[in-house]
C-alpha cells in the first residue's frame, strides 16, 4: 500500500507539473504577437498624408501649380506629418522641408486649445488662401523657418483649430 500511493503521489506531482507547464505555455503563445503570416492585413496609412483642395492633392513641390490654383477652394487633410511649429498658431505639414505647406490656425482667440508638436500625424478641414503682404507680417513664420519658401508658395492653408484631428 505504501508503494502504491508513492506512485499515486508522484503521478499527481508530474501531472501538476505537466499542467504548470501548459499554463506558462499557453500564456507565453497568448503574449506573443501573431505570425507575420497570421497578422490581418492593415490598410496602408499614406506616408505624409495628403491635402486635397477641390479634386487636387495640393501637398508637395510638384502640386504647386494646383495649389495656386486653388485660392479659396476648401481642403482637407489627412494623416499628414507635422513638420515644424515655428509660429504659436502656424506650422508646416509634409513630408520633408521641400514638399510642405503652411497651416495657419484660426478661431483660436489666443493659444489654441491643444498644443500641434513637430512629428504628429493630424488631419484637419480648411481653406487655402493667398499670403498677402500683411500676412506674412503677421504669421510669426521668420527666414529661418520658411519664410521664403511661403512667399515662393504663394499660398497657405486656413485651419480653424476646431477641426484640427490629433493621431
Amino acid at each position: 500500500m505504501p508503494a502504491l500511493i508513492a506512485v499515486l503521489a508522484l503521478f499527481a506531482v508530474s501531472l501538476l507539473l505537466a499542467r504548470c507547464g501548459a499554463d506558462d505555455a499557453a500564456q507565453l503563445a497568448r503574449s506573443r504577437p501573431p505570425a507575420p503570416a497570421d497578422r490581418p492585413a492593415a490598410d496602408p496609412a499614406p506616408q505624409s498624408g495628403t491635402v486635397i483642395a477641390g479634386d487636387a492633392d495640393v501637398l508637395g513641390a510638384e502640386n504647386l501649380e494646383k495649389l495656386r490654383a486653388s485660392n479659396n477652394v476648401a481642403a482637407n487633410g489627412r494623416s499628414v506629418r507635422v513638420q515644424s511649429v515655428p509660429a504659436d498658431e502656424g506650422f508646416w505639414v509634409g513630408p520633408d522641408d521641400r514638399d510642405r505647406l503652411w497651416v495657419q490656425l484660426t478661431g483660436t482667440h489666443g493659444e489654441s486649445v491643444f498644443k500641434v508638436e513637430r512629428g504628429d500625424t493630424i488631419s484637419f478641414k480648411g481653406a487655402v488662401r493667398r499670403v498677402t503682404t500683411d500676412y506674412l507680417k503677421i504669421s510669426g513664420v521668420t527666414g529661418v523657418e520658411g519664410i521664403h519658401q511661403l512667399k515662393e508658395q504663394g499660398y497657405y492653408l486656413s485651419v480653424p483649430a476646431s477641426s484640427v484631428k490629433l493621431f
